[in-house]
This record gives C-alpha cells, structure tokens and sequence, in this order.
C-alpha cells in the first residue's frame, strides 16, 4: 500500500510539472494566424495584430496584444475602422470555479476609432453581424442549466480596474457635391472601477471642439444592472466654465425611466456654443444658472420646479414634452419676477465673445440674428407665461401675461394682456 501511495504521489507530481512546464513555455505566437482568423470571421472584417502577443495561464489568464487593427470597407476615407496600440487585460483563474468573473485589470492604449458614414447612406460600423437597424444577426447562445434542469444564475461581475488612455473618436459624414462633416473626440483619460457589490465607478477627461471636460459618474452596482433593478445616480460634468450635476434614480426593469435633481450653472450660457456641434448662436446669459426635478417615462419628460437665473432674469416654471405620433409637443407655464431682454441678446461673433475687454451689456446693440421660423413646424406648444417686470436697455417696459399655442406651425397668442410702464 505504501509503494501504491508513492507511485501515485509520483504521478501527480510529474503530472503537475508537466502541465506547470506547458504553462510556463507556452507560445501564443504559434497561434496568430489562427487567432487572426478566428476574430476575422467572428466580426466579419479583417483583423490583424502588427505587434507581438503574449499570454500566460497562471495565477491568472493574463494576454498582450500590440497594433492590433479592424479593417473598413473598400468605401472609406481611412483603411482602418479602429486601432489599437496596446490591448492588455487580466482575468483571475480561480473565481472561475464558483461562477465568478474577476476582472484584475483591462488596459487600452492609444485607441483610434474611426466612423464614417457615405453619402449613400453607408455605415461602416455596421458589421456583417449586424443587420441595418444595428441589431445582432448572430443566435442567442443556449442558456446555462443546472444538474436539475433549472436555468442557472448569471455569472457574477468583479471589475477591478478599466483604464483607457490616449483615445480619439472620430465621425466622418460625407455630402453629395459638399464636403465631408468631421467631428472627433480624445478622452486623455477613462478610469472603470466596478469591485463586487459595490457601485460602479466612471472618471474620465478629454477634450472636445478645443474644449477640456471632465466627467464623473456613480450608478448602480453590476448584480442591479443585472437584475435591471432600480439604482442611484450620480453624474457630475464641467465644460468652458460651467458645471452640472444630476442626481437620483434610473430604472431600466421596462421602458427606461429616470427621477433625477439636476443642477447647472456657469459663467456664460452662450459659451456653451464652442462645444454644440455646428455652434449655433446662443444668448449671453451671464452668469446662469439653473435647478429642476426632471422625470423620464415613456415619450415623455418633465420638468418640474424650474429655477432659472439668466443674467439679471429670474424664471419659475414647470414643463412637459409628450411625444404625440413622434411628434412632441410642449405644455407648461413660466413667470418671471424680472425679465431683462438684454440677457438674450445672441452672442453671434466667437472672436468678440472671447474677448472680455467688449463683452455684450444691456446698453450694447446685439447683432440681428435670423430667428429659425421653421422650427415652428417641427413641434407643438401650449405654454402660458407671466413676465411681471420687462427690461431693456437700462429702462423699464412694464408687464405681459397670456397663453401661447402652437399647432401645426400656427402659433396662436391670445388672451395677451400689456402693462407698459410709463
């Protein structure tokens, strides 16, 4: 029995050693070919690695891979959809056996993705398994059951750490006999925390049209996003000197719907125009600053207890957007305790707003702005107001209520009642 107990205790060890010798010299690099063609016909494009790959199986599944590239259409302006100069992450091999994922580390490096739409209306993000609307075309994998049958848990989520640095977005959008639109983001920065029970992290920072941000989230914990339970949010965002904050509730159990305080000031609302695409001309509005309760259901938003500080004007308000026949239509009413027209005066000349030595006042003539009639047709309104104390140009203009509607692109005042001061 002894000599049996030894024989065995031998063969275990060999045993051992040969698998600790085909972990520690096995060679990742035998398989590129393979692992190349694997991932082209997973995704439908051509997919290449220019670097070295690297792999280790012990204490934890552990891979490197360098310039690795997705190829586009023959279409594009650029050969490559997406690259990256390093792709690095770490799965621990233990909590595998008790139905765990942890995730030690995912580290991306100089990632460039590239999105261009032809004027045909040709996407290249849209990948063979995908259909036209972007929905997978691949099969729902078979789900997991137990001994007894039963479907088993999910899988549970441990993130450590996702970093990304150095990455650039951009969209190319090309026009019949025009050229193309181009708009891109770099995000210097993203760090991902998401440990077990815990909430999830986001922190990140880039720059957009020229303009630095900063961006901070809090949301729920993975096991609530799972089980598409109700979690708490908080977002925090600051952009060309002004700062927002929304905090409160997301439910993603149905249809989306949120509950949400949100919170917004800075130094100048028309400064916001440097990073809206196209920068349409915005009012001056310096400073503002602005607090409401926003609900989010099902074709439809509301704004309740409204607070805006708009330079020298002051509003209260509640309001609602109602999507009718993917049509929307505002209802609500606003008052105003102190109107100075003067405060929407539109900021139309970029050089001049970044010049603080002419900066637009009330005594200051603004540049006539052609005002977007047809916006009218797009949308439906029932609004009533109450603007107790008119101002313009350092002089008093008296009071005006009534009820505004817009139907159609008919927009209809009335009763209108006027109190010129004087």
């Amino acid at each position: 029995m002894k000599k049996i107990l030894i024989g065995l205790l031998v063969i275990i060890v060999l045993i051992v050693g040969a698998l600790a010798a085909f972990v520690m010299t096995f060679d990742v690099e035998k398989y590129r070919p393979q692992i190349e063609a694997q991932a082209t016909n997973a995704i439908g494009r051509t997919v290449s690695f220019g670097g070295p790959i690297s792999m280790s199986l012990w204490p934890s599944l552990a891979i490197q891979v360098q310039d690795v590239r997705v190829a586009n259409p023959t279409w594009t302006e650029k050969r490559s959809m997406l690259t990256a100069g390093t792709i690095d992450f770490s799965i621990a091999i233990l909590p595998l056996l008790q139905r765990k994922i942890a995730i030690e580390r995912v580290f991306l490096d100089n990632i460039e993705l590239s999105l261009e739409e032809s004027a045909k209306g040709e996407k290249n993000w849209l990948l063979p398994i995908f259909d036209q609307t972007g929905k997978s075309v691949a099969q729902e994998p078979a789900p997991v059951l137990e001994e007894d049958g039963t479907k088993a848990p999910p899988l549970s989520l441990d993130v450590s750490q996702i970093t990304l640095s150095n990455v650039r977005f951009s969209h190319r959008l090309g026009r019949a006999n025009d050229t193309p639109v181009i708009h891109e983001l770099l995000l210097n920065r993203v760090t991902v925390r998401a440990p077990e029970n815990q909430r999830i992290g986001l922190d990140a920072n880039g720059v957009f049209a020229g303009e630095e941000f900063n961006i901070g989230l809090r949301a729920g914990t993975l096991a609530e996003l799972q089980a598409k339970t109700p979690f708490q949010v908080a977002l925090t965002v600051t952009a060309v000197d002004s700062d927002m904050e929304v905090q409160g509730t997301v439910d993603m159990s149905g249809p989306v719907t949120a509950d949400v305080n949100l919170a917004m000031q800075g130094s100048r609302f028309a400064d916001l125009s440097r990073i809206i695409v196209n920068h349409p001309p915005l009012p001056e509005g310096k400073p503002y600053r602005l607090v409401a309760r926003l609900q989010v259901a099902p074709n439809e938003y509301q704004l309740s207890g409204l607070v805006l500080e708009f330079g020298e004007s002051q509003f209260n308000g509640n309001f609602k957007v109602v999507m009718e026949d993917e049509r929307p239509k505002l209802v609500g009413n606003i008052v105003s305790e102190v109107l100075n027209l003067a405060d929407f005066a539109m900021a139309t000349d970029e050089s001049a707003a970044d010049d603080e030595t002419a900066p637009v006042t009330a005594g200051t003539a603004a540049t006539p702005v052609a005002l977007p009639w047809q916006a009218l047709e797009t949308a439906d309104a029932d609004v009533t107001f109450d603007f107790r104390n008119l101002t313009s140009v350092n002089a008093a203009l008296g009071s005006v209520n009534g009820r505004a509607d817009l139907s159609g692109g008919r927009l209809v005042v009335e009763p209108l009642v006027a109190n010129l001061a004087g």
